[in-house]
């Protein structure tokens, strides 16, 4: 079952199209678009089946991924490092977790929790010792919407290329 045909404007606005590129993909005349869009005409059941399917394919193209909205810079330490460098990182960027990669791998993660649980008198000790599980890791090709969906759970995102290195991390305050 199709859509409302009275949808048909409010999702080309969305998409920011004007009616004349709207009709250029669907392969009908702009005049056409327009008169379906005041209600002066009713398009048969092919040409609205496949100006719905035009929308539906512009809105996936147009969806951002994982790869344009992290940031490429990435702040970690690796396992031998102390709290105290996690901890000096963590204050001096604002960041409330950091990815410890071993090498390539990312092996865990220190937040301001396992600090704070760990207490001073172990901020020589290694990040090793004090680490959470490592962070979800998605491919750079992953939809923006499905980042969204896991940081509602999760406070960051590292976002690996092929091969697995690390190429970028998204964080909650990446997709307000």
């Amino acid at each position: 079952m199709l859509p409302k045909l009275s949808e048909i404007a409010f999702r080309r606005r969305m998409l920011g199209l004007t009616q004349k590129q709207l009709a250029l993909e669907v392969g009908i005349s702009q005049s056409a678009i327009a008169k379906i869009e005041r209600k002066k005409m009713v398009p048969n059941y092919v040409t609205a089946k496949r100006i719905f399917e035009t929308l539906e394919h512009l809105s996936k193209c147009s969806e951002k991924n994982a790869k344009d909205i992290m940031r490429k810079k990435v702040f970690f330490v690796a396992p031998e490092d102390s709290l105290e460098k996690a901890a000096a990182i963590l204050i001096k960027h604002g960041f409330s977790n950091l990815p410890v990669i071993d090498g390539r791998k990312v092996v865990g993660r220190i937040n301001e929790g396992k600090i704070l649980e760990a207490g001073r008198d172990n901020y020589r000790a290694e990040c090793s010792r004090f680490m959470a599980p490592p962070p979800v890791t998605v491919s750079e090709d992953t939809p923006a919407s499905v980042v969204k969906d896991i940081l509602k759970k999760e406070s960051i995102v590292l976002v690996q290329g092929t091969g697995g290195a690390v190429r970028g991390i998204i964080s909650r305050s990446d997709v307000l």
